[in-house]
């Protein structure tokens, strides 16, 4: 709490009772209960408000970095519609030129029959 021990909140109380009497003392207590609780209330909205702010901003900076990285990539893609330069097609080694003109080797229906389970 607040940086108080047991015996430190035992004199305040022995103080606040001989101080206050025993018929104003609980009053004086439920009041400051309803005040502690208020102020912890009122902390706690005006931080998560705070915390939604900056969450607010940074989503904002984010998306504004993006379009920025998205505009740019736009703009080069638009530079670079170069065509693409011709590419010679590479001469066939003489073995591949042979297997290009080769038919293609038939296959056996027993071969392309899928394996029947034995069960």
């Amino acid at each position: 709490m607040l940086g108080l021990g047991y015996l430190e909140i035992a004199v305040v109380v022995c103080i606040a009772l001989i101080v206050l009497g025993p018929r104003k003392l609980p009053e004086v207590a439920r009041y400051l209960g309803k005040f502690y609780g208020m102020v912890r209330r009122t902390t706690y909205e005006l931080k998560h408000t705070l915390d939604m702010e900056l969450l607010e901003e940074d989503r904002a900076a984010r998306r504004e970095a993006a379009e920025r990285r998205r505009e740019e990539y736009r703009r080069k893609r638009q530079q670079k519609q170069e065509p693409l330069p011709e590419v010679e097609p590479r001469p066939q080694v003489e073995a591949e030129a042979e297997v290009a003109d080769e038919p293609p080797a038939e296959v056996d229906e027993a071969d392309e029959a899928p394996a029947e389970d034995a069960s």
